[in-house]
């Protein structure tokens, strides 16, 4: 995706810290906000069903059988299946399901 940004951090400081203070300063400029919205605008830009778009995809690239349903990828999200991490394709699928983002 686009964008990114970096941090030059002050000597002394743990990762751990760094990592607060960005996520603090992320959260209280707005930008955590923007990016989730710029990435839901990116991925799916008519608001469509992101269940049935990543079932498409799923069977499109065949991760799954053409039989494979929402209420079976519910299913896998409510058991944290891990066939949703298995396979790089199956969790693109679920966040990218248009291949939208380059990240492919």
């Amino acid at each position: 995706m686009r964008g990114g940004l970096s941090v030059t951090p002050p000597k002394g400081r743990s990762d751990a810290d760094i990592h607060d203070l960005v996520r603090q300063c992320s959260d209280d400029s707005g930008l955590t906000q923007i990016e989730t919205l710029y990435t839901a605008l990116l991925i799916n830009p008519d608001n469509a069903d992101m269940d049935e778009l990543a079932v498409q995809c799923l069977i499109t690239e065949q991760v799954v059988e053409p039989s494979f349903t929402v209420a079976d990828l519910q299913s896998w999200y409510d058991r944290d299946d891990p066939r949703l991490l298995a396979s790089g394709v199956a969790a693109n699928c679920t966040f990218d399901p248009l291949k939208r983002t380059g990240e492919w």
